[in-house]
């Protein structure tokens, strides 16, 4: 990932914090020289003194015998045309908040392990859950064999805030009044994160 001097996120708590905030990521692992992508919803964590990132997958997908992964976590982003710019000879480009990080995987061989996992994963992503006091044990136990969990023990971990920060204060500042009226997605988050690179 190529990242501007001005554009790199360094503080883990901040890494931290934007991975689990878009803990719908992409999980790149290598099989015979031929990169292969899945898109997952991860855990991510700060334990002992590294990042570690869980979660599982289905075990017809070899994505869990890979020896390593990267895992792409994707924040808000947002088109920002020249016109917000209020100048000639300028040209559009797309803000974007993520964060790239990639270690060695490991399986949890225990039913007790991934079991673990998939309650942490409903009590992050399912606030209701009811379904799971409904779930028979014999069913319970043939989703999970049917998985295969994995953590990662994160050796590389690279945030990058594309927020314009190299444009003079009065062009971020018609670039962020311009984000708020817009409509797209993600206009409102990456002006908001425009807004805090004025005050530091």
């Amino acid at each position: 990932m190529y990242q501007r001097a001005d554009a790199q996120i360094t503080d883990p708590v901040q890494l931290l914090a934007l991975m689990q905030s878009h803990p719908f990521a992409t999980l790149i692992t290598l099989h015979d020289g031929v990169p292969a992508a899945d898109h997952l919803p991860l855990l991510s964590e700060w334990r002992d003194g590294q990042f570690i990132i869980s979660g599982h997958l289905a075990r017809a997908n070899p994505g869990w015998q890979a020896d390593s992964a990267l895992a792409i976590f994707t924040g808000p982003h947002a088109f920002i045309s020249a016109d917000c710019y209020d100048d000639p000879d300028t040209v559009p480009t797309w803000n974007y908040l993520a964060v790239h990080a990639q270690g060695p995987i490991s399986i949890i061989d225990s039913d007790q392990g991934v079991q673990a996992l998939l309650d942490r994963l409903s009590n992050r992503l399912d606030l209701q859950g009811r379904w799971r006091q409904h779930l028979s044990q014999a069913v319970a136990a043939s989703f999970r064999a049917a998985i295969v969990a994995f953590e990662i023990r994160v050796m590389t971990c690279r945030g990058i805030a594309k927020l314009s920060r190299h444009q003079p204060p009065e062009r971020r500042r018609r670039t962020i009044a311009a984000l708020r009226a817009d409509t797209q997605p993600g206009a409102a988050a990456i002006a908001a994160a425009m807004e805090e690179t004025l005050l530091s």
